[in-house]
């Protein structure tokens, strides 16, 4: 199993998170509305430098991601990929996001994920 690269630091840029390696960036994650009403944020643009995947980096994104939309009020974050996607769906899954939806687009399956997420210490 790879280890942690200890120079890859997380900041943050406007509405994205994003992994510095110190020699560029290693991998972004962002974060925007889904659905105010049900107090949704999205989760999109996770991307990792190929030199840097599997690594443990996405995770650590993710879930600055996460703790920034509970910063803004969030209680669910949701996303979505492709079923082509599957060392992303399988890091999705290991860290706590359930499939809520699937359609077909084109040739494509799209997968909705959900998490529920900790708001005041509680989910």
């Amino acid at each position: 199993m790879p280890t942690r690269t200890p120079t890859t630091r997380l900041t943050r840029a406007r509405d994205s998170e994003v992994a510095d390696s110190g020699r560029g960036v290693a991998g972004t994650a962002a974060v925007d509305q889904w659905d105010t009403e049900e107090g949704a944020a999205k989760l999109r643009r996770v991307a990792m430098a190929s030199a840097h995947r599997g690594r443990e980096i996405a995770a650590r994104l993710v879930a600055t991601a996460e703790q920034r939309a509970v910063d803004w009020a969030y209680s669910m974050m949701r996303l979505q990929t492709v079923s082509t996607m599957t060392a992303a769906i399988s890091m999705y899954r290991g860290i706590g996001y359930r499939e809520t939806a699937q359609r077909t687009m084109g040739p494509l399956s799209v997968l909705t994920f959900s998490k529920a997420l900790r708001v005041g210490g509680r989910r």
